[in-house]
């Protein structure tokens, strides 16, 4: 109790300054928690979150793949048919998703703007409605396309379309039958979808779309071969994680797939990349600053022992001098750093621990993204308190290793002008 009285009363000599190195300490503190945190959503996202992606992959034509600016032909559906019987031979899982577009004659619609050709799309199942040809659609009235084998002849159509044409849910648009030439396929828009961007006045306003088991009914997916004029189509393969993406393009290759020909990539983790981009440029500002933070903190830290020891020479001497011992002194001492650095390291850790979920939302909205991982907060906590305890140590070492000779420094007499000079034997025999 003795020595804490005393650390304590010490303390309050000096308090702007244990004030300020408290404040500097919880932020430190702070800061090294929610940097770190960030630093390790950082690097989830391109290891363990990366790694457990659902990952896609599609195969298109490249723009020089024939060379001199010749684009390559898109596959057809009897290539990407022999491609899935040599994935299941590989053991390779997979599902598949997959559009085709075609060009198609509407009787009484006029495109929008006055011009353009009208396309219509056939789509899988619901999620093809995010990776279509035009991007991604966004139905704002009526309801959805039945995807099913018996889906009837329901369309959706998009909002500059329907406007141009006086068009609604329930109306009956009518198109020239691929199959019988002379003969029309009536179709319901069952829902008007939004077009947004600089797409509302071009191919993507005049697209209407349906499921591909409509599509294929009425012929559109045999008149006419993938490349041809108005005609796309697009398989996606669904697979399990990005190194099933790598085995999938591998086995492709070697199946005869030309890499110069053809490229095999994938939107969702192309997306994927994109949505993580952000954390990644912030996770190199934050390394550099948490660096400086903790250089900073490290030397205040210096600066505030320094600062705490240099001046109390005296008060050491007195305290030994009355018999006061050496490890006692250094106990006190070393108490008077922690009494100051723990409650510093704590508090940081606690408001670090509740800025940790905002700090990482602001750079990243993910699942799988821990706000407050357990193993940076270990790491501070670890950290912060062998720093705590090396300060303290230092300071008992100061205290051990005083040596009271330092309080008698030898003072020099200077004689009276005139009067005779002694030699040092003299003084001695004199005293």
């Amino acid at each position: 109790m003795f020595v804490l009285k005393n650390a304590w009363r010490a303390i309050t000599r000096n308090k702007a300054r244990n004030a300020t190195f408290l404040i500097v300490c919880i932020a430190v503190t702070a800061s090294a928690v929610v940097g770190l945190t960030v630093l390790q959503a950082d690097e989830d996202t391109r290891t363990t979150i990366y790694d457990t992606q659902a990952t896609d992959a599609v195969i298109t034509p490249k723009t020089d793949g024939q060379g001199k600016g010749k684009t390559a032909k898109p596959l057809t559906w009897e290539q990407y048919s022999q491609y899935a019987q040599l994935l299941q031979a590989n053991s390779i899982q997979f599902g598949a998703y997959y559009y085709e577009t075609a060009p198609a004659s509407f009787q009484g619609i006029k495109p929008v703007g006055g011009q353009g050709e009208m396309n219509l799309v056939g789509l899988s199942d619901s999620t093809v409605a995010a990776k279509g040809p035009y991007g991604k659609i966004n139905r704002v009235q009526g309801k959805d396309l039945d995807y099913s084998e018996s889906a009837g002849d329901a369309v959706l159509v998009s909002q500059p379309l329907a406007e141009a044409n006086r068009l609604k849910t329930g109306s009956v648009i009518k198109i020239a039958d691929p199959a019988n030439a002379g003969k029309t396929v009536d179709m319901s828009v069952s829902g008007i979808y939004e077009v947004t961007g600089a797409q509302a006045k071009g191919p993507a306003a005049n697209a209407v779309y349906a499921a591909y088991a409509t599509f294929a009914q009425h012929g559109f997916d045999k008149a006419g071969q993938p490349g041809d004029k108005g005609r796309d189509l697009v398989v996606g393969f669904r697979l399990q994680n990005p190194d099933a993406l790598k085995r999938f393009t591998d086995t492709l290759h070697k199946a005869g797939l030309s890499a110069k020909q053809y490229d095999v990539s994938s939107p969702s983790l192309e997306a994927y990349q994109r949505s993580v981009q952000p954390l990644h440029d912030r996770s190199g500002k934050i390394r550099a600053l948490l660096i400086a933070i903790l250089v900073f903190g490290a030397v205040l830290a210096l600066v505030w022992l320094i600062f705490g020891l240099m001046f109390r020479a005296n008060e050491l001497g007195v305290a030994i001098t009355i018999g006061v011992s050496k490890a006692r002194i250094g106990w006190q001492m070393a108490l008077e750093t922690l009494i100051v650095t723990l409650p510093g390291l704590l508090i940081g850790l606690g408001a670090g621990t509740a800025l940790c979920p905002a700090a990482v939302r602001s750079a990243i909205t993910l699942p799988g993204i821990q706000q407050m991982p357990a193993a940076a907060l270990w790491r501070v906590c670890g950290s912060g308190l062998a720093i705590c305890f090396i300060i303290a140590l230092l300071a008992w070492v100061y205290a051990g290793t005083f040596r009271t000779s330092r309080l008698y420094q030898p003072i020099a007499v200077s004689q009276a002008p005139g009067a005779p000079q002694t030699d040092a034997a003299d003084a001695k025999e004199t005293a």
